[in-house]
């Protein structure tokens, strides 16, 4: 892309926010936005000079409790553990105390800009822990997997995860990062709404990834049937399974 493109790109985002004082520092409202509609918000606080506290004040754990999503239970626990502990940025200064579910970090205000990023991805791949609500019917392959995990207390699973791929710096997000107590798996689901589009997508990011073939998981849609030749260009990058059969994998995952 040009300079001239991004620009014009970048212009339209920063378009897309808007800030306003509350307390000690101000409130930002990012171009991201739940699946109810609520935008996601953070409050940014100056904490010294050139270092900045960033926070979503427990939205997205406020997003998951109001789902339904018990967070004292262990699985649903570590795994919103396990997404603060992706974002790649320092911890949140102690002048305000954040809170056990809160997610934040602190930064210079160079850094500023990354950390809202970084922070509003994190909301986003938080809410998609509602998978988790036992009252919840998942309503696709990904909700479908992620609700699966959360059958077994050693695992974490983190929806929307980002998996490095060869290039240096560079991540791809995949349906679900799924980790036990000695292996993982990045899991990308194939689904039945576009066949072409689902079997391209995991075809092109486990081409490009660096993490071991297999931690690479392919999850086929219940009954739907990939061709021949689509299931044999997964395999050569990746391990593939029917739904149907992801219970056997997150089984010997968890041991």
């Amino acid at each position: 892309m040009s300079e001239h493109l991004l620009d014009r790109v970048l212009g339209a985002i920063g378009e897309r926010m808007s800030t306003w004082p509350y307390r000690d520092g101000e409130l930002i409202a990012t171009p991201w936005t739940l699946e109810d509609g609520e935008v996601v918000t953070l409050y940014v606080q100056a904490i010294g000079e050139d270092l900045y506290n960033i926070t979503d004040r427990g939205l997205a754990a406020d997003t998951l409790a109001a789902a339904g999503v018990d967070l004292s239970r262990r699985m649903p626990h570590n795994s919103f553990v396990a997404i603060k502990g992706s974002v790649e940025l320092a911890p949140a200064i102690e002048l305000d105390k954040p809170g056990e579910y809160d997610l934040s970090a602190s930064a210079t205000a160079a850094e500023v800009g990354r950390a809202v990023v970084e922070l509003s991805e994190a909301v986003l791949r938080a809410e998609g822990l509602k998978a988790l609500a036992r009252q919840r019917k998942p309503a696709t392959l990904k909700d479908r997997i992620v609700s699966l995990a959360g059958r077994y207390d050693s695992l974490t699973v983190q929806p929307l995860a980002r998996m490095p791929l060869r290039y240096k710096g560079v991540r791809r997000q995949v349906s679900c990062r799924v980790a036990g107590p000695r292996d993982l798996a990045f899991v990308q689901a194939v689904g039945r709404a576009s066949q072409t589009t689902a079997y391209d997508h995991a075809k092109s990011i486990f081409s490009d990834a660096s993490v071991p073939s297999s931690q690479r998981l392919a999850v086929i849609e219940g009954t739907y049937r990939l061709e021949e030749w689509q299931l044999a260009g997964l395999r050569e990058v990746c391990s593939v399974v029917d739904e149907n059969e992801l219970s056997a994998v997150f089984e010997e995952l968890s041991a």
